[in-house]
């Protein structure tokens, strides 16, 4: 199967937000926004409301993967069904 690069993953809206549902475990905000960073090589996700503590997560170009609350970097979680969350998307993981 041929996948899509991570780059791409950006245009597709549906993607994001099951990737973000997955990171965050079901803890995260019904909405969220996304970006590309072209300069650092990664794409965001973060929560559009809530309290002054907001949710990121980096997605960089070379697969890795980090999740912050607030300052502070949390746990990805199951870093397998994370991949395989990624490759169902037809994106490269």
């Amino acid at each position: 199967m041929d996948y899509k690069p991570l780059t791409e993953l950006l245009k597709d809206e549906k993607a994001c937000k099951a990737i973000f549902d997955l990171i965050t475990a079901g803890c995260g905000p019904p909405e969220y926004g996304q970006v590309e960073d072209s300069e650092l090589g990664n794409i965001t996700l973060w929560e559009k409301y809530g309290s002054a503590t907001t949710r990121h997560i980096h997605i960089t170009y070379d697969g890795s993967i980090e999740h912050y609350f607030g300052d502070e970097l949390e746990p990805v979680g199951n870093a397998f069904k994370l991949v395989d969350q990624v490759r169902l998307l037809n994106n490269s993981a």
